[in-house]
């Protein structure tokens, strides 16, 4: 079915990064693995909340899921598309800190706000695990996407804090800007 009718997968693409958020490990790891297999394949194509979701399992509690995650996201998916992380760094930052007052951050709407907020690691007691996903991250990039993940952070996140149009009393956004500094 999903061969024949690719564009009927789209709707359930917030379920799939759901599942990769899920309660249960078994679940976070197939849901990685489903996920996987249906990006090698083409069948569902990259959005802000499939990378969000790949970013959250990089850092998951289980070290099966974790390391599941970064082999299919390192060794898979990323040398298919060596630019992506460059083209959405800011995106992956302002949605684990939650950053609502940052235009790069747009909450999907085929989420519930509790849905939302499984797909966060908003907060200071949640820096060491968004420092685990942007050290691992960091470690996937070639030297080009580190000029362009640095320009873009320097850019959008610092420049905008700069000229007042990211207010740092903002949820998050104060996370997001030390995110930003960090790497």
């Amino acid at each position: 079915l999903l061969t024949q009718y690719t564009a009927l997968v789209d709707r359930h693409v917030p379920l799939l990064a759901l599942a990769m958020a899920d309660e249960q490990p078994l679940v976070r790891y197939h849901g990685v693995v489903l996920v996987t297999r249906l990006l090698l394949a083409d069948f569902v194509r990259w959005k802000p909340l499939v990378l969000r979701a790949f970013a959250l399992a990089l850092a998951d509690g289980e070290a099966r899921v974790r390391e599941m995650a970064e082999h299919c996201l390192v060794q898979q998916l990323l040398p298919r598309q060596p630019q992506l992380l460059g083209a959405h760094i800011v995106e992956i930052v302002a949605a684990l800190n939650g950053c609502t007052a940052h235009l790069a951050y747009a909450p999907t709407s085929a989420l519930s706000a509790a849905q939302e907020a499984r797909l966060q690691l908003a907060g200071a007691a949640n820096r060491p695990r968004r420092a685990a996903i942007y050290a691992t991250l960091a470690r996937a990039m070639c030297d080009e996407v580190r000029l362009t993940v640095f320009q873009k952070l320097t850019a959008e996140v610092l420049g905008a804090a700069a000229d007042g149009s990211l207010g740092l009393h903002e949820r998050g956004a104060g996370e997001m800007l030390a995110d930003a500094l960090d790497l």
